[in-house]
């Protein structure tokens, strides 16, 4: 999910079928099969669960989705005194 590499408001995780995680919400479906949970930090219930079959891009979709709902994070400029513009010579 490189298409979210930068923005602040996800984290994507890739996790196997033995991980306590993928135990706690069911995901027992043989390898090559991935699946998309979106989970919000303090909610045990995930807020979508793809189909088995959903492509990349149907998640990424679904992701963008959710994400067109939550304000986007702006990250301070470093500050920059003012620079007085100089004439061409």
């Amino acid at each position: 999910m490189i298409a979210f590499a930068s923005d602040k408001r996800i984290y994507v995780a890739q996790i196997q079928r033995n991980n306590p995680i993928a135990m706690q919400f069911g995901i027992t479906a043989p390898l090559g099969k991935s699946r998309l949970f979106l989970l919000k930090k303090g909610q045990p219930i995930p807020l979508y669960i793809s189909m088995e079959h959903d492509t990349w891009l149907q998640m990424q979709d679904k992701i963008n989705e959710h994400l067109a709902q939550i304000p986007a994070i702006n990250i301070p400029v470093p500050y920059q005194p003012y620079q007085p513009h100089q004439p061409h010579q």
